[in-house]
């Protein structure tokens, strides 16, 4: 009796491991009721996409220097600043595409850039001035100050 209460519970035990999978890290995202500048620091999944989508983000095209509405995931890639505008005070929490275990961090061109600060980003060197959306309205921030997963309006 003992020898099948073991293996019972050694095989639920091991079910139970089998079925844990690894996850990538999510991203929260807390919005503030109103505009809000936000950064993606890793590839999402559809779902999280979608939510975002939902919410009719902007982002500056860098060719022509105007806003325009993401309306495509390929419009909402890592390190790109995104404008969002949230109806009320709200956490937004995104899962890590798996499947993309690399990516491409946008660099600054000249002229203005929403552009997010990741663990990769080399652009702060060749910043000659960065603002950061805070209470509604831009504030000029040092370099030195700048905060991995943030976004900013940084002029080249």
């Amino acid at each position: 009796m003992k020898k099948w209460v073991l293996i019972v519970s050694l095989m639920i035990g091991l079910s139970a491991f089998a079925a844990v999978e690894p996850t990538l890290p999510s991203q929260e995202l807390k919005l503030v009721r109103g505009w809000n500048l936000v950064t993606l620091e890793r590839p999402i999944e559809a779902d999280s996409v979608a939510k975002l989508l939902k919410l009719c983000p902007f982002r500056l095209d860098p060719a022509t220097q105007a806003l325009v509405r993401c309306e495509t995931a390929a419009d909402l890639q890592p390190g790109s600043g995104i404008w969002l505008f949230s109806q009320k005070e709200q956490y937004l929490v995104l899962v890590s595409d798996a499947t993309q275990t690399t990516w491409n961090t946008p660099s600054l061109v000249p002229g203005w850039n929403l552009i997010g600060f990741l663990e990769t980003s080399s652009w702060k060197d060749s910043a000659t001035a960065i603002y950061q959306w805070t209470n509604g309205s831009f504030q000029e921030i040092d370099k030195a100050k700048l905060t991995v997963g943030t976004a900013y309006c940084v002029k080249k």
